[in-house]
């Protein structure tokens, strides 16, 4: 939508400029042929003509412009932990455990929520996992037929996923991204009683303005400098050799994350490392991928809770085998009766259930009967 407004703004700020320039050029070829009298009138109509469409280019260009900021609303700077936005200075701020809202009146509401992650650092392998993670929580609160599909998208360069929550009255549009040891996810409400929401002309206009703290001004020297350096030892890279590059690279990755073999190789070719490159890495990185799926089923464990199957199930979306997939869930130490309650507490906290609702949520999430009625029980809903 941003895109297409500034894209007539520059029709029309060009339009009126070679308006203005035809009319400088016609008078000026009358000048020439009349008196000097009548050329000075001529001149004099001419400056002022020319005065008057430029006060009336600009002003029209003006209002254009402010058009594409959405009407010039989006006068203020939120910033909180690492990421920072456009806001408008009119829109009443609200604030509670949960996060930041503004509303306007008639037009709807936003909100940012902020979580920390338990990730040191993160990478695409584990991004995807938290991204992933949230819209399956997202989703498991309430009726998933009121949820749109997961795409992904981008916010400040950053990987991120959007999809809409269709509610009785209501409809929101979610954007969620990570960022260091944040994931950050921005709710905007598009539909209010049927009628488009005022505020959902602004979203691409606030979405574009996000920074986050790599993206600042401050660092752009800093990642000049550092795209310099990049570019000169590229001409290295070949005598370096690509193998062992990315043999080092996987090493690295593997201190301070878990892997499966082919989401090594994975990882390493969205760096930029060919295939041959990536599977020489993994062949020759000295990972014990039984291991690895054991410390996987760990990290996860320490910020989302899972069934036995649907840990089994989410390793081997990772790319483990079955087999150590199931070593890994037979030997993390989980106590399934205490992650069923884990889990019906993460449900509770985010939206109401029935007893029997929140038990066919954990069952769909592949706690027995037993684990589900106990976790329902530990939760408060007896």
């Amino acid at each position: 939508m941003m895109k297409k407004t500034l894209a007539l703004l520059c029709a029309v700020i060009v339009t009126f400029g070679m308006t203005a320039c035809g009319k400088s050029d016609s008078t000026g070829g009358k000048k020439q042929q009349e008196t000097t009298e009548a050329t000075q009138a001529a001149t004099e109509a001419t400056e002022e003509a020319t005065e008057e469409a430029t006060e009336e280019a600009t002003e029209e260009a003006t209002e254009a412009e402010n058009d594409s900021n959405a009407d010039g609303i989006l006068d203020d700077t939120f910033k909180a932990e690492d990421i920072s936005f456009l806001i408008s200075s009119e829109w009443t701020p609200m604030e509670n455990d949960y996060g930041y809202y503004w509303y306007q009146e008639d037009a709807g509401m936003m909100y940012l929520n902020i979580q920390e992650i338990p990730f040191a650092e993160l990478n695409d392998n584990t991004l995807t996992v938290l991204l992933e993670s949230f819209y399956t929580g997202a989703t498991g609160t309430s009726d998933t037929d009121s949820f749109s599909e997961m795409e992904y998208t981008e916010i400040a360069g950053q990987k991120a996923i959007v999809f809409d929550m269709e509610m009785e009255d209501y409809v929101i549009q979610i954007y969620a991204a990570a960022y260091t040891d944040h994931i950050y996810s921005f709710g905007f409400s598009t539909s209010v009683y049927g009628e488009e929401a005022l505020l959902s002309e602004y979203i691409d206009d606030i979405l574009d303005s996000v920074e986050f703290s790599e993206n600042s001004a401050d660092d752009e020297e800093e990642e000049s400098s550092e795209a310099a350096e990049s570019s000169e030892e590229s001409a290295d890279s070949s005598t370096a050799g690509g193998k062992e590059e990315a043999l080092e690279t996987a090493l690295s990755y593997l201190e301070y994350s878990a892997f499966s073999y082919d989401g090594l190789v994975g990882q390493l070719e969205y760096e930029g490392f060919s295939n041959a490159d990536a599977v020489y890495a993994a062949d020759n990185c000295g990972a014990d991928w039984t291991e690895q799926a054991l410390l996987c089923a760990k990290d996860y464990l320490e910020y989302s809770a899972f069934s036995y199957n649907g840990l089994i199930g989410q390793l081997e979306y990772e790319g483990f085998s079955n087999a150590d997939a199931v070593k890994a869930a037979d030997n993390c130490g989980a106590d399934w009766m205490e992650q069923a309650a884990l889990c019906a507490k993460d449900y509770l906290e985010y939206s109401e259930f029935t007893r029997d609702e929140l038990i066919d949520q954990l069952l769909y999430e592949e706690f027995t009967q037993e684990q589900a009625e106990h976790g329902v029980d530990a939760a408060g809903l007896k």
